[in-house]
């Protein structure tokens, strides 16, 4: 598992003022890291895809590889108040 190599980091400014933090890891990889979006829809899908069985049901409670569209459609409609993701 890779962590931020310390806590610098830096903010910039996203379309209708939302966030992109990017940072580097321990082993030096980049990350961004910012709010999910309607078309990370794909993206979400094969994550869940990769993950371990367990890693699945620890997250969904079930070891689905493909998750119902209502699961995906949920994680996607994020409003970032009351509902993030």
């Amino acid at each position: 598992m890779a962590y931020m190599k310390d806590n610098s980091w830096t903010k910039q400014p996203c379309g209708n003022s939302r966030v992109i933090i990017e940072t580097i890891l321990n082993d030096g990889a980049p990350i961004c890291i910012r709010r999910v979006r309607p078309d990370d829809e794909h993206r979400l899908r094969d994550g869940i895809a990769r993950r371990s069985e367990q890693s699945r049901y620890f997250r969904f409670f079930s070891g689905m590889k493909i998750p119902p569209s209502a699961v995906i459609d949920r994680l996607v409609d994020v409003d970032g108040y009351d509902h993030i993701a």
